[in-house]
């Protein structure tokens, strides 16, 4: 794919507007003195204001380039409904009010100076932090557009995930990845990545392929964002997603490396420490499953590679079977009507993310707790035979129900938007239970 000149546009305008906001917030902070309320109530309709208007401009520019990129990538995708730029204004990306945020600046200078920082120094951080967030909040409101100008496309199905150099190594990894219209746009603070309307993955321009921003980069630059043994290893021909993921979520169980031939027994930096000399390396890499076959976006395995064309051509198959009394769609059924009606059920568990089904199954195991039981498995399943589930203790209930209550705290201050949404609906069921 070629990167569309929309897209590239889009992007530099984008940058203009964030940065420009930001760059006026930031003078009009100058204006603060360590007197911080006096200071701040004289500037703070200002900052609101500078804030809201980026936004706005934002949220504009995200809603042409969407209609600008469909007709130059030649998608007759005609809008059912028209979006409304300013309901991009004044929220921020977790719903809060944009002046709350905005506060926060004050608050933090203030809780600095109570540790004992001199008012100068903690006026110099708020400003720092003042200036992401109002970059977060910028980026947020263009996201947003472009997200709800995809969705009243019936004929969009869903976006390719661009980059905006330069990019944590965990965004890396999302270039070129498509997405469903409605899955939602995962993201972590200061990120600037982008949507690009599209029927299918991509690969080729750097901001969309890993592989290409990868090389892009001189290797002091590679070790920096990736880690000395870990950009090594990608150098040797492994596999970016399978050297990024199993860094970060540790390494799997030897059945799931049976089943999707992923690393099990030594991470990167252990083969480096014992391999010998640099063939031996690549040849311990292979037999660790980091090195998968050539080096191409999307990954070689299987668990990274695009079903959707399958899932539509297999069909929705039975759809249903029952499980004693209850009625439980086909996980197969439920994926091939997810993607054809561009529509999930979000407590379909077969439609799920896997880190939306560790929440949910968390939920699960505590909602059962209640009832002082265990289910043998999560939701109805076809193996369930005889006693489906076994009574418990009050003490390994209150293991279980603690369980799910520390994951949504995880979820809360670490998940992506998409989890955070699962895991307060999960959450407000639960405490309908209680």
């Amino acid at each position: 794919m070629v990167l569309p000149q929309a897209a590239i546009s889009h992007y530099q305008d984008q940058q203009a507007i964030s940065v420009g906001t930001a760059r006026t917030v930031d003078r009009l902070w100058s204006g603060m003195t360590d007197d911080f309320d006096t200071s701040w109530s004289a500037i703070s309709p200002h900052v609101y204001e500078a804030a809201s208007a980026g936004q706005l401009a934002a949220a504009l520019s995200g809603i042409a380039y969407t209609a600008s990129v469909l007709d130059e990538t030649g998608v007759e995708a005609p809008p059912e409904a028209r979006v409304n730029a300013r309901a991009f204004v004044g929220t921020t990306k977790d719903g809060r009010p944009l002046a709350t945020l905005l506060d926060g600046a004050v608050y933090r200078a203030k809780t600095l100076v109570g540790q004992g920082i001199a008012a100068s120094a903690a006026l110099q951080s708020a400003r720092t932090w003042l200036g992401g967030a109002v970059l977060d909040a910028t980026r947020e409101a263009d996201r947003q557009a472009v997200s709800a100008s995809i969705a009243v496309r019936p004929a969009v199905q869903g976006w390719v995930r661009m980059l905006n150099p330069p990019s944590c190594k965990f965004c890396v990894t999302l270039a070129g990845k498509w997405f469903r219209w409605n899955e939602g746009f995962p993201s972590h603070p200061h990120c600037d990545c982008r949507h690009i309307p599209a029927q299918e993955a991509a690969a080729g321009d750097l901001t969309i392929d890993p592989y290409a921003y990868f090389r892009s980069l001189d290797p002091k630059m590679q070790d920096r964002l990736f880690g000395k043994s870990d950009a090594q290893a990608i150098r040797d021909g492994g596999d970016i997603y399978r050297v990024v993921n199993t860094r970060s979520r540790g390494l799997s169980t030897a059945k799931q490396a049976r089943k999707f031939g992923t690393p099990s027994r030594m991470t990167v930096d252990d083969v480096y420490r014992e391999a010998g000399t640099r063939q031996q390396a690549i040849e311990m890499l292979a037999r660790e499953g980091y090195v998968t076959g050539p080096q191409v976006a999307g990954g070689n395995i299987r668990g990274n590679a695009s079903t959707n064309a399958a899932t539509i051509a297999r069909g929705r198959g039975r759809g249903t079977y029952l499980v004693g009394a209850e009625r439980v769609t086909t996980r197969r059924a439920a994926e091939f009507d997810a993607l054809v009606s561009g529509q999930r059920d979000p407590l379909n568990r077969s439609t799920m993310t896997a880190g939306e089904r560790r929440i949910y199954d968390d939920y699960y195991r505590a909602e059962q707790a209640l009832l002082l039981r265990r289910a043998r498995t999560i939701g109805g399943n076809s193996a369930d035979r005889g006693q489906v589930f076994t009574s418990i203790s009050d003490e390994d209930a209150d293991i279980l129900r603690a369980g799910f209550i520390r994951r949504i705290d995880r979820v809360r201050r670490n998940g992506t938007d998409q989890e955070k949404r699962l895991a307060e609906l999960l959450w407000a069921r639960y405490n309908a239970l209680v």
